[in-house]
């Protein structure tokens, strides 16, 4: 998913820079672990200057310890989506049963901070999200959520 859109995996040492030079000053991880990936010793030198860390996960981590906020969110058989497979076929998930207690999915999660942080109101549904996505990688286009079906689509422009 992340080479079809372009994007590589140096993203953490950005965010260091930033946050060593003090242009980052919050973060939201969502089901990540860098306090386990880096150790403690390095997390703390890259992303110990942060003001705010919020954490969306669904298990404690180690670098819950370091978050300034903790969020429930839903595992994967407690929502519906779509993931993208190394082979480049989107395939379709649905929800299985609700979340317990206080968790939600992790766009519904994110929508409600993004109204706090800027009072915008967005559709952060499943399908709304992938709809978003359609319009805007082209990798993507002519795809949607509801089409994907049992088998899931091929991305365009990847042979599987």
């Amino acid at each position: 998913g992340l080479s079809a859109l372009g994007l590589k995996l140096d993203g953490l040492g950005r965010l260091a820079c930033a946050a060593d030079q003090g242009e980052l000053k919050l973060l939201v991880a969502l089901r990540a672990d860098p306090a386990r990936a880096l150790g403690q010793a390095e997390f703390m030198r890259v992303l110990g200057r942060l003001e705010d860390l919020i954490l969306l996960d669904v298990a404690p981590s180690q670098t819950a310890h370091f978050a300034t906020q903790l969020l429930p969110i839903a595992a994967y058989p407690e929502m519906d989506g779509s993931f993208t497979n190394c082979a480049g076929r989107v395939q379709r998930f649905h929800r299985a049963f609700d979340p317990p207690g206080q968790a939600r999915p992790a766009l519904e999660v994110i929508g409600k901070l993004e109204k706090m942080l800027d009072g915008v109101e967005s559709d952060y549904s499943a399908s709304a999200v992938f709809a978003d996505l359609a319009r805007a990688e082209s990798a993507f286009h002519g795809l949607s959520l509801q089409d994907l079906g049992r088998f899931g689509a091929q991305l365009n422009g990847l042979a599987a």
